[in-house]
């Protein structure tokens, strides 16, 4: 399972590394879809660990290329 979570960390760093975040600039960027601060990323409630908003799909992001 900690093998899983580490492979799982790395697979995001290097998306998030390969694609800039969406300006309005040309070429493969990542850009929020469908996101809501207070809804999806603003702690609602903290039950030991911090959770989102109830019915929240959490943070979406979209690759644009």
């Amino acid at each position: 399972m900690n093998f899983a979570r580490q492979e799982m960390y790395i697979i995001l760093a290097t998306i998030v590394r390969n694609y800039d975040i969406y300006d309005g600039q040309e070429g493969p960027t990542l850009e929020l879809y469908d996101t809501n601060r207070e809804r999806d990323i603003d702690v609602n409630r903290d039950m030991i660990i911090p959770f989102a908003a109830k019915g929240s799909h959490g943070l979406r992001v979209r690759v644009r290329n």
